[in-house]
């Protein structure tokens, strides 16, 4: 026995299949139109899932290599300004040794002192360089101060001991910034004796510093203490508690005694008389103030005296010189360890660049895995769906036509 379809059941289906191939022509459109599988989460909840932390990680990628550039600028520009100091540092250490030389007149030492103004002012400019957006890259991390600012009559550190940082992948921080405090500030100054009655030059600083390493004790003042006593036609020099320990001796009629390095004159130290000089404690200072104190003791000599009465000499003049070209040496060993380590960070950066451009091509790629559809794929399913409404188009019109229904009414 045969079963027979309602009117009304075949209708149904008809409009059904047909509503149902115009949603899949539709569907096939938007994916070939967009290059995308789905629109919302309702059409594929994992795979939509998916596509967000993928978009998400790819996005973060893409802030990682902003934050990889601005760390590279900075850096080169950090490069760049140290660099410079180190060339600036070259030329003063030039003109002080130039200036040590006993047929300079008065007017080459102003000549040498005009300079050193014109590079302490240069010094200042670069210690102080900021980026285009006017961050100091010298001040820790305190990127709107000045890292020296001129205050009472020196030059003063603002730079604070931090350092800024970007984040340049998941687990790396690069340091953009360095504090002028940890390198250009602390920065040993010459090492040095003093004297109220000794006249004192540097025969060899060299071997002065390394005598003055081995024997400053900072636990006993009187142990950094020395006596000079004529004896005779000569004299002697003694440490000030250890009078029976002779340690240098002049020439018979000289009144120079050279000692580790020092060259000391005791003209005016009678027979029985005595005159102390002693090693200064260490200090630390930054090489705008060591420049400024050669400028101001250039000034003094070429006017006859300093602001005290005192009478500054030639040979002060000389020492002065002697004792700065070792701040700039030094300041120039602190600034190259610096561009060491930005070098370092570079290469870092370099590497972390490279690692971070590879995850997220292979990020990308999961992405359209995932998520797009295939050109040709996606064109196949358009003609295809088009082809399964045509037919279910044809199959409607045929069922309303039939003369079944014509019979019926």
């Amino acid at each position: 026995m045969s079963s027979r379809v309602a009117t009304n059941t075949a209708y149904r289906n008809s409009v059904y299949y047909m509503q149902r191939r115009n949603v899949e022509v539709e569907k096939a459109s938007e994916q070939y139109n967009t290059g995308k599988k789905f629109q919302t989460a309702a059409d594929s909840p994992a795979n939509f899932a998916a596509t967000m932390r993928l978009e998400n990680d790819i996005a973060m990628y893409e802030q990682y290599t902003t934050n990889s550039g601005y760390a590279y600028d900075s850096l080169s520009l950090e490069e760049t300004a140290l660099g410079t100091i180190n060339t600036v540092l070259d030329r003063a250490n030039v003109l002080m040794q130039s200036g040590v030389n006993g047929r300079n007149s008065g007017s080459d030492l102003t000549a040498i002192s005009q300079e050193l103004k014109e590079i302490q002012k240069q010094l200042k400019d670069l210690i102080n360089t900021k980026t285009a957006t006017g961050e100091s890259i010298f001040s820790g991390s305190l990127s709107d101060q000045d890292a020296y600012v001129f205050e009472n009559g020196k030059y003063v550190c603002k730079a604070d001991n931090g350092q800024r940082a970007v984040q340049a992948s998941a687990s790396a921080q690069i340091a953009v910034s360095d504090s002028a405090k940890d390198f250009f500030e602390m920065v040993a100054t010459a090492r040095t004796a003093e004297s109220n009655s000794l006249s004192i030059s540097y025969a060899d600083y060299q071997t002065f510093e390394s005598f003055y390493n081995k024997n400053y004790d900072n636990t006993s003042t009187d142990s950094n203490k020395y006596t000079v006593k004529k004896n005779g036609d000569h004299y002697e020099l003694y440490k000030k508690d250890k009078p029976e320990d002779i340690l240098a001796v002049s020439a018979p009629n000289s009144t120079e005694i050279n000692f580790n390095g020092l060259k000391l004159n005791a003209e005016g130290v009678r027979v029985d008389e005595t005159a102390d000089f002693h090693l200064a404690p260490p200090e630390n200072d930054n090489i705008l103030n060591t420049l400024d104190k050669v400028i101001k003791t250039i000034e003094y000599y070429n006017n006859g005296t300093a602001p005290d009465g005192s009478t500054v000499t030639i040979s002060d003049v000389n020492k002065v010189l002697a004792e700065t070209q070792i701040s700039a040496k030094n300041t120039q060993v602190s600034v190259n360890g610096v561009m060491t380590k930005i070098g370092a960070r570079q290469n870092t950066l370099d590497n972390i660049i490279n690692a971070n451009t590879d995850i997220s091509a292979v990020k990308q790629e999961a992405k359209a895995t995932i998520s797009e559809v295939d050109l040709y794929e996606a064109s196949t399913n358009v003609t295809k769906t088009q082809t399964y409404l045509q037919m279910a188009m044809t199959s409607f019109k045929y069922v309303t036509g039939t003369t079944l229904f014509d019979y019926i009414r």
